[in-house]
């Protein structure tokens, strides 16, 4: 099973009258297939990047107070491990800084980092922190994401995405006050692209159409 383009050309007399038609037929199975996974991949990634966090601690100055079974089985940690302990002790030495400054500043925005598990292993981690109330005292909660798999599709979405025979442009939708597109905004575009126009990545990223 493959997929063919198919195109038909009219072939006119000297006097105009349709006497026939040209057609060619070319089989592109291949860049269908390019295409139909560069869709897959894409999805995926949107659908990990939506994903419920799957870990939660409560903590005050870095001292776990509570937390949940999600954390255990992401980080290799016991309940009882955890509790009672520096939660800092779950994040890389070079993630520390940022940790500990977006803690300072009560930081709400999710940002990532990079955890440690109980074997000393690192992932990807995406880390969202709220400033709330724990039984009278004023604590930090903190939810987990391990976003190994949705780094994964990542990468792999980018790799297809240059991988592509045909040109290929990611852009944003530029928007006038009313939330009507008026334009657009390259934001990266294929070695095919580059080779079909001419223009390198360096050149289009930025600029509006």
């Amino acid at each position: 099973k493959g997929w063919v383009d198919n195109r038909k050309y009219p072939i006119h007399d000297e006097k105009g009258t349709l006497i026939g038609l040209f057609g060619i037929a070319r089989d592109v199975t291949k860049r269908k297939q390019a295409e139909q996974a560069l869709i897959e991949s894409e999805d995926r990634f949107r659908a990990l990047s939506n994903a419920s966090f799957g870990g939660v601690i409560i903590h005050d100055k870095g001292l776990i107070l509570e937390c949940n079974q999600g954390l255990s089985e992401m980080t290799g940690f016991s309940y009882q491990e955890l509790i009672g302990t520096d939660g800092l002790r779950l994040i890389a030495p070079e993630s520390l800084d940022t940790v500990l400054h977006n803690i300072q500043r009560g930081y709400e925005e999710s940002y990532e980092v990079t955890g440690v598990r109980k074997d000393g292993t690192t992932y990807p981690l995406a880390i969202r922190g709220k400033n709330s109330t724990y039984k009278g005292s004023s604590v930090r909660v903190i939810e987990f994401r391990d976003i190994t798999d949705q780094k994964k599709a990542e990468q792999d979405y980018q790799r297809l995405f240059h991988e592509m025979p045909d040109g290929l442009a990611l852009h944003e939708v530029i928007c006038d006050a009313a939330g009507k597109p008026v334009d657009y905004r390259f934001l990266s575009v294929n070695p095919a692209f580059e080779q079909m126009t001419g223009f390198k990545e360096a050149e289009v990223t930025g600029r509006t159409a």
